[in-house]
């Protein structure tokens, strides 16, 4: 298969991600399920990196360079995007972490005004407080620095881990 086919095949197979992952965003946030939504959004960002790789592959100076380089130039976009990939699922995780817990105050809130607990609405309501002051945060610049930090090294530390 020719470099050419290649190359449109990886963007072929990212169109077909992209589409499936809008779905579950969609099947995410029409549900309230929350993790299957930000699973949807960690699928467009490979949908992304997919594209951008078949779209790449295709530049003159990239196919130069991979061929001298044998496959070099491949190796090193696949490195690329598992990185970028495990970044942003640590952030979309990190919002999606606070998120759940603003849905868990809310219904921890509802059960203690249905069943007239007040321990369990005070629980509740300050769970919202806390989960809402962390998602306003997270989307921040200073709070999406933190998390792209926190993830960048956690995926550097796991990464060392599989190498040793």
């Amino acid at each position: 298969m020719s470099f050419i086919s290649k190359a449109f095949e990886t963007i072929g197979k990212g169109i077909s991600t992209a589409f499936k992952a809008t779905g579950e965003i969609a099947k995410g946030v029409l549900t309230l399920d929350l993790k299957g939504a930000a699973k949807g959004v960690s699928h467009l960002l490979e949908a992304e990196m997919q594209i951008f790789g078949g779209v790449a592959k295709l530049t003159p100076a990239a196919v130069c360079a991979n061929t001298l380089l044998n496959g070099a130039f491949d190796k090193l976009l696949d490195k690329t995007q598992k990185f970028g990939l495990s970044v942003a699922n640590g952030v979309i995780n990190k919002v999606a972490d606070d998120l759940a817990q603003v849905k868990d105050g809310v219904f921890m809130t509802v059960n203690g005004l249905a069943t007239g607990d007040l321990g369990k609405v005070t629980e509740g309501l300050a769970q919202v407080t806390d989960g809402v002051s962390d998602v306003a945060r997270d989307f921040t610049p200073k709070g999406l620095a933190e998390n792209t930090a926190e993830s960048v090294i956690a995926t550097v530390v796991c990464g060392e881990q599989k190498v040793s």
